[in-house]
Parts: structure tokens; sequence; C-alpha cells
């Protein structure tokens, strides 16, 4: 029996599975599942078979999980063009572009960023919502607040401590330090050339979402369409927490 690389890459070389033209990622909480919804819309794009390709593992099971050079040629033909790509809330993983850079040098980057203090509150909100079940539990009868949750966080990693875990997300961290962009943003510069990365703005997108999905498609060399507009994706319910939490968290995230 073949080892397992062995079969996936004769999977892939038959199917002839092709690299990523772009990569459509952000921070959880940020509006990437919309952005890529808006992207995967337009006729000239393929469909990968999973919106978020995993990149871990090896380059055949990353390969298996992009549309065939059969099916890019088809869309070609009738639309004049193919491009295909992913869609993933990667940000702040500092391992991304390297990793990335490595398959795919060429491909384009759309980066999509929220305001950090709103970001950490629905990414928090986010979790309860997913992890309410268990939360009813005795067990988590004492766990701490948002706004607990944040001066753990602010009082250990301010002093080089460890940080505290959050249900999803890239694992980078805890709620804070999924909303410190700077060092990720380094280091895709550091493996793509400025001109393939589009850096856009969750406000933008949900105010105006129109002229931000257009200058998308612009950026990506796509014909001009109309895509169908989306209902908000993966929304939670409203919540509030104390004013001195975001001030905090406005000093935090304030820049040097």
């Amino acid at each position: 029996k073949p080892p397992q690389w062995r079969v996936e890459l004769r999977k892939a070389l038959k199917f002839e599975r092709v690299v990523p033209d772009f990569a459509s990622i952000g921070a959880v909480r940020s509006g990437t599942t919309s952005l890529s919804d808006y992207i995967f819309q337009h006729p000239c794009v393929a469909l990968p078979l999973a919106k978020e390709i995993s990149l871990g593992g090896n380059v055949y099971h990353m390969s298996s999980q992009m549309p065939s050079g059969k099916a890019m040629r088809k869309i070609n033909s009738r639309y004049g063009m193919a491009l295909t790509g992913f869609g993933f809330p990667v940000v702040p993983s500092l391992t991304f572009p390297s990793l990335a850079s490595a398959v795919a040098p060429d491909m384009k980057i759309v980066v999509v960023l929220r305001d950090p203090v709103e970001r950490a509150y629905a990414h928090w909100r986010w979790d309860e919502m997913r992890m309410r079940k268990f939360r009813s539990d005795k067990l988590w009868r004492k766990y701490p607040s948002f706004d607990d949750i944040i001066r753990l966080e602010l009082s250990s990693i301010t002093h080089g401590g460890p940080s505290v875990s959050t249900d999803t997300g890239a694992m980078c961290g805890g709620y804070l330090q999924h909303g410190v962009y700077v060092d990720f943003m380094k280091q895709l510069y550091a493996h793509y050339k400025r001109q393939q990365v589009l850096v856009l703005k969750s406000e933008d997108l949900f105010e105006n979402t129109a002229q931000v999905i257009a200058q998308t498609y612009k950026f990506l060399n796509l014909p001009e369409y109309t895509p169908a507009k989306i209902t908000t994706i993966n929304s939670v319910p409203a919540g509030y927490y104390q004013y001195n939490t975001a001030a905090e968290m406005r000093e935090f995230f304030k820049p040097l």
C-alpha cells in the first residue's frame, strides 16, 4: 500500500489542482466570511472545495482542496478569465505569510481588519454564543465576564505573562492579542509586495459594501459585476461592556 502522501499527490496530479490566485483573509469577527462570499459570487471565480483552506499538513493536502484545471478552463471559456482563491480569518498568525508564499508567492492578498476594541468584544460574544450550552454547567458559573477577562489579559501580557485562550480564532493568544495587527502586517509585507496586498476596513465593508466590493474586484483584475446583496452572516446578539474597559482597551491599542 503506497504512503498517504503519494496517494494525495496522485489525486492532485490526476485532477490538475491549481494554485490559488488570491486569499481573502482577516481577523476573526471582521467580516471575512461576508467578503469571501462576495468575491466568490463573481462568475469568473472558481470555488474551492472549502472556503477555509488549511495550510497545515503538506502541499498535496492543500492543493486537493483547490479547483481542478478542468473547472478553471470551463469558467475561462465561458467568461474569458478564471481565478480561484480561498478565505480564512487567519490574522494575526505570524506563520501564515511564510506558509502561503511557499505555495503561491504571486497571489494577491485581500486583508480586512476591524477596530480592535469592537473586534475583541464581538469575538468574545461569538465564543459565548457557541459555548452557551456548556456555560450553563455549574463548572462555568464563576467564569470571568468580558470585562474581567480583558483586565486579566491586560494585567498578564503587559508584564510578559501568558494570555487567556479564545475558543475560536487564529489561536494566537487572547481577545486583545487577536487585535494586534502590526506584526502580522510586517510579516505579510516581508513575503509579498505591497502592490499584491489590499487592506480594507471592516467598517467600510459593512457601511459601503458596493463600493468596497467594486474596489476588491478591481484589485483582483476581475470584470465589473454587481453581486447580490447578502444578509449579515454569523451575527451575534448585541451586548454591552463597561466604559472603563473600553478606555483601557483603547489605551492598550494606542499607536506607540
